[in-house]
């Protein structure tokens, strides 16, 4: 986790980021995808915030749905 803080300051620092709020998404996305959707819901539902996830299987042995689509959502 602090390696991506880190990351996200010196991009901060070398005006990499358009607006305020281009740096928060990328925050909160790269956070997130650290994290893992467990952790995420617990935060969303802590800040009563409507979180949002689409993602795509990999191709790998194991894989439920290699190469398909998902969602995971929850809204306050």
């Amino acid at each position: 986790m602090k390696d991506i803080l880190s990351d996200i300051r010196t991009k901060i620092k070398n005006g990499c980021y358009k607006n305020e709020e281009h740096v928060r998404l990328s925050l909160v996305a790269r956070i997130l995808q650290k994290l893992g959707w467990n952790l995420s819901l617990i935060l969303a539902k802590k800040l009563k915030s409507e979180i949002k996830v689409e993602f795509c299987w990999r191709v790998k042995d194991g894989a439920a749905y290699p190469c398909q689509e998902g969602i995971l959502s929850w809204k306050p």
